[in-house]
């Protein structure tokens, strides 16, 4: 299960590439620069949510934060499927990239705990990060052909739920 999360967490960090930067400067008036500024802060926040969710884990549970870290991964794709000033989008980025690492440290933790074959399972899950960034950006430009800007993020976002159910 943790490897399908680092796979629907990877889709999840890129899904927007094909298509983000000209919606939000159509949309918003965005530039270049505020676009950079956006898809930065899922990894600034990822990095430093990284840094203390280790201690977080141990002392709440490894499964209680890598539940939450689906629940806000999904929530801020959701919400960022609906928002429309530039404030909202970038809280929501916040919000992904918080969800993020804490599924990925919990999620690895998790992956360690478990495994009977680490070599293979950490080199599945490392797999199943490069599908994720091939896979968000086809289907990016699949909504992109299609005409509809909302679609990824919800269809995405729906994916943590799914996660959610499968744990």
């Amino acid at each position: 299960m943790v490897i399908v999360t680092e796979l629907i967490v990877q889709v999840l960090s890129a899904a927007m590439v094909p298509f983000f930067p000209d919606w939000a400067e159509k949309n918003l008036g965005a530039n270049s620069t505020i676009v950079g500024v956006i898809f930065s802060l899922y990894p600034l926040s990822l990095f430093l949510t990284s840094l203390v969710v280790g201690m977080v884990s141990a002392r709440f549970g490894r499964v209680f934060v890598y539940t939450m870290g689906l629940v806000l991964l999904g929530g801020g794709t959701v919400g960022f499927g609906f928002c429309r000033d530039l404030t909202s989008i970038m809280l929501m980025r916040v919000v992904q990239g918080v969800g993020g690492g804490c599924i990925n440290v919990a999620g690895m933790a998790l992956l360690l705990q478990v495994s009977t074959n680490i070599e293979r399972d950490v080199g599945l899950d490392q797999a199943a990060i490069g599908l994720g960034y091939i896979v968000s950006c086809l289907g990016g430009c699949l909504f992109l052909c299609s005409g509809d800007g909302d679609g990824p993020m919800c269809c995405f976002g729906g994916g943590c739920a799914a996660s959610l159910l499968i744990d």
